[in-house]
């Protein structure tokens, strides 16, 4: 899911100048260098919760949420990064009307908002952390 998710920001929100998945942002923080792209984002998995599961003549039905982070890391060209919080807020709604509303594949659901925080704020770098989750069905056969 997390590559239809990247393709999807890619296709809605051109604006941000790299798109790319959870091993390239570990690599970047553990580097501690940046792209020299001033927008960038990073999908990330963060987790599955189950809902009540039901048994039914050898069929088990169970609710899934997955939630997903799109990190946005935004680089400023003052050292305080006070120029760069004046274009948080365009990419942060981009990438809501991006996600929200929209399912991949055959998911049971759509993709619902859950929280938007700053992780970080230094040296003219601004973290930005949007978590989404989508609910969808697990049908096993044992």
């Amino acid at each position: 899911m997390l590559d239809q998710v990247i393709a999807r920001l890619n296709a809605k929100v051109p604006d941000l100048e790299r798109v790319d998945d959870t091993a390239s942002l570990a690599e970047l923080l553990a580097s501690k260098a940046l792209s020299p792209a001033p927008v960038m984002a990073y999908v990330v998995p963060l987790g599955l919760v189950g809902t009540g599961a039901d048994a039914m003549s050898g069929v088990i039905d169970q609710g899934v949420k997955e939630t997903i982070g799109v990190v946005l890391v935004i680089r400023g060209t003052d050292p305080k990064g006070s120029r760069v919080l004046k274009t948080l807020h365009p990419f942060i709604i981009d990438v809501i009307a991006a996600i929200v509303g929209w399912a991949p594949n055959d998911e049971t659901g759509v993709f619902e908002l859950n929280r938007g925080a700053q992780l970080s704020m230094a040296q003219g770098v601004l973290i930005y952390q949007l978590d989404f989750s989508i609910n969808d069905q697990l049908r096993i056969t044992p």
